[in-house]
């Protein structure tokens, strides 16, 4: 069943909620719910989605012209990317019901989940996300999966090099080192501006 987008503010006057699914509301949904903390923001976009969804980390201080015409903040390889999936059969808020986005923009939490069925089983997954104030290099998320039956689940997550940009591609090489199993590392350099950028996943 398809959702219809609703967009509301929750009496409290401090949540955000977007209810339903529309790809054509994609791009909006991700600005409306960006957390960020002056330095960096992130969309709001699920743990599973990459570029061609819109998904991106803005990092301050990194403006550099691409395409030769328009200079902007360049969005960087993404380290909270989760993905799961059942056989075959991904886990994708694309395929489910039961969407929400919500941004507490008291807390600056954002809240993300989806249900979907695979195999008559109802499973749902869930992300948590905020930018830290207090350090402000520091993003954090929580990924939850629940099954409502048994279910063989696989999960890949790390940093995904595949980068999403208004204007031009501002970084063009991208160096992943995966030399500690906890731990990965991606670096860049922006094209016109020479500007260095790394992103390190735990």
């Amino acid at each position: 069943m398809r959702l219809t987008d609703t967009l509301a503010v929750q009496p409290d006057g401090w949540t955000l909620v977007e209810t339903g699914w529309d790809a054509e509301r994609a791009i909006a949904v991700g600005s409306n719910f960006l957390c960020g903390n002056g330095y960096l923001g992130y969309r709001g976009t699920t743990a599973e989605q990459r570029a061609a969804d819109y998904v991106a980390l803005v990092v301050s201080d990194t403006y550099d012209c691409a395409d030769g015409k328009w200079r902007e903040l360049t969005s960087v390889p993404n380290p909270l990317f989760v993905a799961a999936r059942v056989g075959r059969t991904p886990l994708s808020v694309g395929r489910g019901e039961s969407i929400e986005a919500r941004l507490d923009m008291r807390s600056g939490v954002f809240t993300a989940s989806f249900t979907q069925q695979i195999e008559g089983v109802a499973v749902t997954v869930e992300v948590d996300r905020f930018a830290s104030y207090d350090e402000l290099h520091l993003l954090a998320q929580r990924w939850t999966v629940v099954a409502d039956g048994d279910l063989d689940v696989g999960i890949d997550a790390g940093i995904d090099a595949d980068i999403w940009s208004l204007n031009g591609v501002h970084l063009p090489q991208v160096y992943i080192s995966t030399e500690h199993s906890e731990q990965h590392l991606a670096t860049a350099t922006t094209v016109e501006s020479g500007v260095t950028v790394a992103v390190a996943s735990s």
